[in-house]
């Protein structure tokens, strides 16, 4: 939870965040990219991820076949609506005392249901896989597409209040 937590602070940006906000750009550009960057953050995590996950696992070419359909469509959704919530709560929670240990109350309740979404999804594409969701596909798709829009619209709304000093 604290890894989680600390993924999205100042410290992981290199102070780019300060620099930015004593420049003359939109508060909502700045957001974006604090968004975008933790996407390609988690990005340059899972690919690796699901390299050793199909060498280790020895997952078959069929299972792959029906994964890659998904799989990037997945990945995207999912890191754009982590990014989202966590680049929302990282400018709401910054001036806490308490940080790395209310950052993770906060991100997993709002995450689960993208990631469960996202999972749901990735074992629906495979017919083999026991742990089959009783939710239509087409519902998780709205989950994962609606998460990251609902968010974004908030964090544009509110972007002047989240970069205060």
């Amino acid at each position: 939870a604290l890894s989680v937590g600390r993924l999205f602070t100042s410290e992981s940006e290199g102070g780019m965040l300060e620099f930015l906000l004593s420049t003359q750009a939109s508060r909502s550009a700045i957001l974006f990219g604090k968004i975008l960057y933790v996407v390609l953050y988690l990005l340059s995590v899972q690919l690796p991820l699901l390299l050793m996950w199909i060498v280790f696992y020895n997952v078959p070419g069929e299972a792959l076949a029906m994964l890659s359909k998904n799989i990037f469509y997945l990945l995207f959704l999912f890191n754009l609506g982590t990014g989202t919530i966590g680049a929302l709560l990282a400018c709401v929670t910054a001036r806490s005392t308490a940080r790395d240990i209310l950052m993770p109350l906060l991100f997993y309740p709002l995450q689960m249901s993208i990631l469960l979404a996202s999972v749901s999804l990735a074992t629906l594409s495979d017919p083999h896989v026991v742990m089959l969701a009783g939710t239509a596909e087409q519902s998780w798709w709205t989950v994962l597409v609606g998460a990251p829009l609902l968010f974004l619209a908030v964090g544009v709304l509110l972007s002047e209040v989240l970069f205060q000093e």
